[in-house]
């Protein structure tokens, strides 16, 4: 087999992008794994470090008392009918 010899004055003129980007690109993959770890204990970090926000009171005894009134369903219906009797007269509803 004989080696063929190419001449440098035939053809276009290809100038080939320099391997430059792509070790760089392949630098910063090979770094991804280390990155995504540290990412990740930090994370964790955050999260051991995370502390509970306490429920605040209830506002007022009023507030306790309307919310436990309208979670029973038969105390709801005496909210209801109570809103309707000491509501507005039909003649001033629209």
């Amino acid at each position: 087999m004989q080696p063929v010899a190419v001449e440098p004055e035939r053809g276009l003129p290809v100038e080939l992008a320099g391997l430059t980007a792509s070790g760089e690109s392949y630098q910063r993959a090979s770094q991804l794994d280390e990155k995504v770890a540290e990412h990740l204990r930090t994370i964790s970090d955050q999260v051991e470090q995370h502390k509970a926000v306490s429920q605040g009171g209830v506002a007022s005894m009023e507030i306790a008392e309307t919310l436990a009134l309208l979670r029973n369903p038969r105390s709801l219906r005496s909210v209801i009918m109570a809103s309707v009797i000491l509501g507005p007269p039909k003649s001033l509803q629209s």
